[in-house]
């Protein structure tokens, strides 16, 4: 269970992750870092929330990715 989720607009995301005043275990990032307007600064701020020896997640798109599962209709 994660104890923090963040939610910001993609031109914050530098400067949020920046101005945490924890450290954390393990960062996780799905399909976030593609929107960054700031991609560089955004991965520079996550290594320096994380604690000694913690971890990083990084999901990105694939070229297989991109439309998977597809189209989606309903709820």
């Amino acid at each position: 269970m994660a104890d923090n989720y963040i939610v910001v607009e993609s031109a914050k995301f530098a400067e949020t992750i920046a101005n945490l005043p924890e450290q954390f275990d393990i960062v996780i990032s799905a399909h976030n870092l593609e929107h960054c307007d700031e991609r560089e600064d955004t991965l520079v701020a996550i290594t320096k929330i994380l604690k000694s020896g913690g971890h990083i997640y990084l999901s990105l798109p694939t070229e297989k990715s991109i439309e998977f599962p597809g189209p989606r209709s309903g709820v």
